[in-house]
């Protein structure tokens, strides 16, 4: 009963960090329309749900004997929900730490005092568009 109990304030917890981590990427990375985005928020209301319907089992008013009758891992479907949660959360770090390096690569044609060649300046502009 204690150990659920942990684990539902801490699941709570786990839930609210992934969603936030989530949104700060999204809002980073400019890109409403991004793929691994909208998996994620489809992934978060999954766990979310996952999430509540554990909850509520928990919430079922039993027994002693019952509640350690009831099967040993309640967690176990949102426990999966979260590792993949996890594995796409990395992977839009990933993603969103590439955007800045790219960022970061254009920005050194803005320094004053930079020359380049026409001929790179020309490929820079292909490379714009």
């Amino acid at each position: 009963l204690v150990t659920n109990l942990r684990e539902v304030e801490d699941n709570h917890k786990y839930q609210k960090y992934h969603a936030d981590c989530i949104n700060f990427i999204g809002q980073h990375l400019n890109k409403p329309n991004q793929y691994l985005i909208k998996v994620a928020n489809s992934q978060i209301l999954k766990m979310e749900e996952a999430y509540e319907k554990v909850v509520e089992e928990l919430a079922q008013n039993v027994s002693i004997g019952q509640r350690l009758d009831q099967k040993q891992n309640v967690w176990e479907e949102y426990r999966e929900v979260r590792r993949q949660l996890k594995q796409m959360k990395d992977r839009l770090w990933e993603v969103e730490a590439h955007e800045e390096r790219l960022v970061e690569l254009d920005d050194w044609r803005e320094e004053d005092g930079h020359w380049t060649s026409k001929t790179m300046q020309a490929l820079c502009g292909k490379i714009d568009k």
